[in-house]
């Protein structure tokens, strides 16, 4: 029987409600024992994520490692705060203070902090640990990406990319599909193909005017731009939409879960599709949040429609939009068109505008109606993000007439026995999002 919440999904979850109780560890190197314990020393972080350790088995040890701190460990283990310190000798250091009295013991689970591992760090990190199953990689006030040495050997089960802005992607067991789970939380700006950020910036670009300054000339390089230019060359072609079809002779992959969560979320998910189409096609469940404003200026957001239907295997859809989210006022409204076909579950939340359009007449009609996705079995649908610029919080009316507009929806998908579920987001619950 398949369960509704996938093993890997409720443990990163909790996982990550642990880093919200306690955002820095106290010290550069926190680690946890499982549930059975092993001999490690446990702090309160750990210990409030309450069940997080139901899925670890015994030996099983969650480490959080401060890469910021863990760059000025000096040989004793004391923290300096000399910035032009040996950080290979640092970082090794903190490294071998990861032990245990248990030979048994291993690190299954691995929360990197304040920054992205170098390659030399990486390579540290693939030595000193064989066998990680779940990574967080947060990366802090420089929002760097490096992964040139990324541990190809980890058995990774799930991982979580934060914060991480305007770099290239090259880990092979994200591009090739191999982990089963990926979120990219506050992402912006990630490419999963094309030129290095110097690959661009060595670029001849005549459209880059040099900037006056006081004390000289600088010359402002606009990456994004670049980047647009780079996607518009490979893939215009003459043709309205890039070749989607073009990735379906590749193998399936193994990832069934793929999260992108704010800010440029949409955008993140065309790139990510149009450089790994096989890995997008064999989704199983999707979870694009995107109420920012800050999206669709990268990828014509139409072809976000046309990604989305395309998407037979997709099971678990859960879309977040927001009256802000698309540039084209006819794309919301119309979206109902574009759900993927075979899909067993929809979460979708949007605006309050949305129950004011003339067409949501049109939604209640197709959840209505038994050959609209025909496959459906749970439905959760809610409007109450708010409309316009100012973001306000919406009035008890509006909440009033939209909610009965929500229920005539549901009712109508009722009527052919799909399952009316309240909505439920645990990334609001775990405190990330309002």
């Amino acid at each position: 029987m398949e369960e509704t919440t996938p093993r890997d999904l409720s443990t990163i979850q909790k996982w990550l409600s642990s880093r919200t109780i306690q955002r820095t560890p106290s010290s550069a190197i926190e680690r946890a024992p499982s549930a059975e314990g092993s001999g490690v020393v446990s702090h309160d972080m750990y210990r409030a994520a309450q069940g997080h350790a139901d899925a670890l088995t015994k030996g099983e040890t969650w480490a959080t490692l401060d890469m910021y701190r863990c760059r000025r460990l000096g040989e004793d283990g004391s923290e300096s705060d000399d910035s032009n310190s040996d950080q290979v000798s640092s970082f090794r250091t903190a490294l071998s203070c990861v032990s245990s009295a248990d030979p048994d013991t291993t690190i299954q689970a691995l929360d990197l902090i304040e920054d992205t591992p170098t390659n030399d760090e990486w390579e540290m990190l693939g030595e000193k640990f064989r066998g990680v199953r779940w990574l967080a990689v947060d990366s802090g006030f420089n929002e760097d990406w490096t992964d040139d040495t990324f541990p190809r050997h980890w058995p990774l089960e799930a991982v979580v990319i934060a914060s991480a802005c305007g770099h290239l992607i090259t880990t092979p067991a994200i591009l090739d599909g191999g982990i089963p789970h990926l979120v990219l939380l506050l992402t912006c700006g990630l490419r999963f193909e094309g030129p290095t950020n110097n690959e661009l910036s060595e670029m001849d670009e005549l459209e880059d005017p040099p900037v006056e300054a006081q004390e000289g000339e600088l010359k402002i390089i606009y990456l994004p731009g670049r980047v647009s230019r780079w996607m518009y060359n490979k893939y215009a072609g003459g043709c309205e939409f890039p070749n989607y079809e073009g990735h379906r002779s590749k193998p399936p992959s193994r990832m069934r879960t793929l999260e992108i969560l704010e800010n440029d979320a949409i955008d993140t998910f065309q790139r990510f599709a149009l450089a790994c189409g096989h890995v997008v096609d064999n989704l199983d469940r999707l979870n694009i949040r995107s109420t920012s404003g800050l999206d669709c200026r990268m990828c014509p957001e139409d072809m976000f429609t046309v990604m989305l239907a395309s998407l037979k295997n997709l099971k678990h859809l859960e879309l977040s939009v927001s009256s802000k989210t698309f540039h084209d006022p006819a794309i919301l409204p119309n979206l109902y068109n574009c759900f993927s076909p075979n899909l067993e579950s929809l979460k979708f939340r949007g605006p309050l505008s949305l129950a004011r359009t003339d067409t949501f007449g049109e939604w209640v009609k197709a959840f209505g109606r038994a050959d609209y996705l025909p496959k459906l079995k749970r439905l959760s649908f809610v409007l109450d993000e708010p409309s316009g610029e100012a973001e306000k919080p919406a009035d008890a009316k509006s909440l009033h007439s939209a909610r009965l507009k929500v229920e005539a929806l549901l009712k109508a998908a009722q009527g052919r026995n799909v399952a009316a579920e309240d909505f439920h987001d645990p990334w609001m619950v775990l405190g990330y999002f309002k």
